[in-house]
């Protein structure tokens, strides 16, 4: 998964949990980061690998690719977002 970001990245190697929201749940996945680059003056992108997914999750992470596949990315919902809403 490639993720873009602003600031500090973890270093390559590096292990993290990263929670996806789907349309009809959310779901933690452990995450080793294997790539980071600028892609600005204060952006970067960040190339995940899931790490030991089991056949329900795959399938769900399908689904939720083939929903978003006319975007670009998907934005991450910040906290004052959901406020104004």
């Amino acid at each position: 998964m490639r993720v873009r970001t602003r600031g500090s990245t973890p270093a390559t190697d590096s292990e993290l949990a990263v929670s996806i929201e789907g349309l009809d749940e959310t779901i933690v996945l452990q995450c080793a980061v294997r790539w980071s680059k600028r892609t600005g003056l204060l952006s970067r992108e960040v190339g995940l690998e899931f790490l030991s997914l089991n056949a329900e999750t795959r399938r769900w992470l399908t689904e939720l690719a083939r929903t978003c596949a006319h975007n670009e990315f998907v934005r991450h919902r910040q906290q004052h977002d959901e406020d104004a809403a």
